[in-house]
């Protein structure tokens, strides 16, 4: 079992390199980018599988389950049509996301067995994101180098290791909310360590110039507070983050006007295409992540760099990549997943849970983050940990 408990810290240690931690593969006819965290996530759910004794599969893994055969299904009536080439990678994302199914369940066998404090280590790994953010912003405000290897350009914007300001803010709120769950749970003795966390992870939120950021951050909060029923704290939330704002300094350029509409436009346009795609493959999709080879073949991505493009492999909506990729029947099942998540956790009043739940489903409408290796094993441990309670 130290082995077992060793592989995860090891996970955790990963984790906020984010993509720094990652490689292509050495094969130019398979072209993918490789993360360290899906290595170390699939080594936790191998060692688990061979050597750990199992409990019955936890309460949510079940429809879990069914979207992961429905994902598989979509993708072998699509290999009878297609070569082989064209089916290594999406066959990859669709091994990544079993592992990351069956990572819930073995998560929630090890805290069963393990003794961690496991709100304390996620808060620790949502410092170390905000500290990596901050030195990036401070050492290597200009990031638009990162446009000639296919990322987004951004200029004095906290982007972090995950090189995207929307995915780095999520994971800062998150560790927000769990970081707010250790602040209301403890002695006041102790809460002055926690507020300077709050306020360090609140400024890094800031400067990541994300408004989805800001939204999700600001509903998490309200969530919280309307249900400790703490409502004299909402307003000096505000005023101090609206002045956190304020004040962080603003260089030229669009990326840090949160009026922008640049950004708006091409998440529209994407959400036509994949409704397009969706259209024309109602049932099952076009395959589980095949998207990418779909949007080529519609004209959708340039030719020079289709297979290299950061954002070629998905839409900017988790439930519309679900819809493109599996379907109809994939949407339905995925839907069933998170419903019965949402009744059990307002039957619980987990409201730190809840928060986290809310701000995942609607950064979802913004980013496909639902399918973030970062975000798969965020919400895998937290929704372990949350089973694993209800289960006791």
């Amino acid at each position: 079992m130290k082995v077992w408990r060793w592989i995860f810290y090891l996970v955790l240690l990963i984790f906020p390199f984010g993509q720094l931690a990652s490689f292509y593969s050495p094969f130019k006819e398979f072209f993918f980018r490789v993360h360290l965290l899906d290595i170390a996530g699939l080594c936790f759910v191998l060692y688990w599988l061979v050597f750990v004794k199992k409990f019955n599969s936890p309460f949510f893994f079940r429809p879990l389950a069914v979207f992961g055969v429905i994902a598989s299904i979509s993708l072998a009536v699509k290999a009878l049509f297609l070569p082989f080439g064209e089916l290594v990678l999406p066959f990859f994302y669709l091994l990544r996301l079993y592992c990351w199914i069956l990572f819930f369940w073995a998560m929630t066998d090890f805290i069963k067995k393990e003794k961690i404090d496991l709100i304390n280590l996620l808060v620790l790994e949502g410092l170390a994101v905000s500290a990596i953010s901050l030195l990036q912003y401070l050492f290597l405000p200009d990031t638009r180098f990162l446009f000639y290897a296919d990322w987004d350009d951004h200029f004095f914007r906290a982007i972090g290791a995950f090189l995207d300001p929307s995915f780095n803010g999520l994971i800062l709120v998150l560790a927000f909310i769990l970081c707010l769950k250790k602040y209301f749970g403890i002695r006041q003795g102790n809460k002055n360590f926690y507020l300077f966390f709050l306020l360090l992870i609140g400024i890094t939120v800031g400067l990541s110039f994300s408004r989805m950021s800001y939204l999700i951050l600001i509903i998490s909060f309200f969530i919280i507070l309307m249900f400790k029923k703490k409502y004299k704290l909402l307003f000096p939330f505000l005023f101090f983050f609206a002045l956190i704002i304020f004040l962080i300094p603003k260089q030229t350029g669009e990326g840090v006007d949160l009026l922008r509409k640049s950004t708006s436009f091409a998440k529209i346009a994407n959400y036509r295409q994949v409704l397009l795609i969706s259209k024309d493959n109602l049932l099952l999709g076009v395959g589980y992540n095949l998207l990418r080879n779909e949007f080529f073949k519609r004209g959708f991505l340039a030719k020079e760099n289709w297979q290299t493009s950061h954002a070629g492999a998905g839409a900017d909506n988790s439930f519309l990549f679900v819809l493109a990729t599996t379907g109809i029947f994939g949407l339905l099942s995925y839907l069933y997943f998170w419903l019965e998540i949402i009744k059990r956790t307002l039957k619980e009043k987990e409201i730190f849970f809840l928060s986290a739940i809310v701000s995942l489903l609607v950064s979802a409408f913004f980013v496909n983050c639902l399918f973030y290796p970062w975000i798969l094993f965020w919400w895998g441990t937290i929704l372990a940990d949350f089973t694993a309670e209800i289960e006791a």
